[in-house]
This record gives C-alpha cells, structure tokens and sequence, in this order.
C-alpha cells in the first residue's frame, strides 16, 4: 500500500485495501498454532491497532468484541481419553 502511495495513488483510493490488510494481519496474529483464530487474542490484536490509529472503529471491532466475550479466553483442548478396553486389551500380563 505504501508503494501505490508513493507513486501518486490517491489515498482515498486506497484506503479500503489498506484496511483489508491491516484486518488481514490481524486475524493472521491472532490465530492459535492449530490455524484457528483464537477470539481473546484477536480482540487484544484490533484493540491495540485502534489505539494506535492504524484502525478505525468499526463492524471488525465489534466482531472482536462480541466474540472474546461470548467465546471467552480459550483453554487448552482436551486430550481424547483412550479407551480402557482398549488398554486392558494391550497390558502386559505379569
């Protein structure tokens, strides 16, 4: 987006692609190691774009919001427990 600017592209222009990337490298920075994204972490992300006037706020923050609070902070997911038939079938017999 700074190149396009730089090379005379009006920024009016560019300001809805510039808001889609900034959207983009939010949810990008927000997701968990499992490539899902992670509500708290993505409301912590667009809160601190919009204090540092890199993002109005607008139906993205709002989205943020609504689901960090309705989903809340994510926990570590379970591990399946494996069956105890499953273990007894595969003991060692003394």
């Amino acid at each position: 987006m700074d190149l396009f600017e730089r090379n005379g592209a009006d920024r009016a222009d560019t300001a809805p692609l510039r808001l889609s990337e900034h959207r983009m490298f939010c949810l990008t920075e927000a997701m968990g190691s499992d490539g899902m994204v992670v509500p708290s972490e993505l409301k912590r992300v667009v809160d601190r774009e919009i204090a540092a006037g890199r993002m109005p706020p607008d139906s993205f923050s709002e989205l943020a919001d609504s689901g960090a609070a309705v989903l809340g902070p994510r926990s570590k997911p379970q591990q399946p427990r494996k069956p105890l038939w499953l273990l007894k079938l595969f003991a060692r017999r003394k």
